[in-house]
């Protein structure tokens, strides 16, 4: 024999709050993205990954799968996250072999950068000051603007 649950009673009145519910992540979240959006799209603009036909661990690479937008400096540091200067073209292996292996993703970028800039990037990336999200996706959008 079945049993048939009772129906749930509906209550008509709402539930009274001791305190404000929180807000959605709002307008900050959505510029963030958006920033990311622009970034990511200027960085891979050239088309082709940035290692091709480069040696990687003595032995050449040829690309394998989709064109990422790589960061120099992570995006965790959000001073430095949205620098064109702080990203690469690269195809997913290459994303993988550098993420994998920071060691070796430092020694290249010392080399692409110079000692002077990777310092000041890091120097910069450290400060943690917080960034006008409407400034930074404004400079993005001027610049896909001056480069289309």
């Amino acid at each position: 024999m079945i049993r048939r649950r009772r129906p749930i009673a509906r209550r008509s009145a709402p539930i009274k709050r001791s305190r404000p519910r929180r807000q959605r992540k709002g307008k900050r979240a959505s510029l963030a993205r958006q920033a990311d959006a622009l970034w990511s799209q200027i960085v891979r603009r050239p088309g082709v990954c940035h290692f091709a036909g480069k040696q990687i661990n003595g032995k050449w690479h040829v690309c394998g799968g989709s064109l990422q937008a790589m960061h120099g400096i992570p995006r965790t540091y959000r001073a430095t996250r949205w620098l064109p200067i702080n990203g690469w073209p690269g195809c997913a292996a290459v994303h993988y072999y550098y993420t994998v292996r920071k060691e070796e993703w430092g020694h290249f970028l010392v080399n692409e950068w110079g000692e002077p800039v990777f310092n000041e990037l890091w120097r910069v990336a450290r400060k943690m000051e917080k960034q006008d999200l409407r400034v930074v996706v404004s400079k993005l959008t001027s610049e896909m603007e001056a480069n289309s």
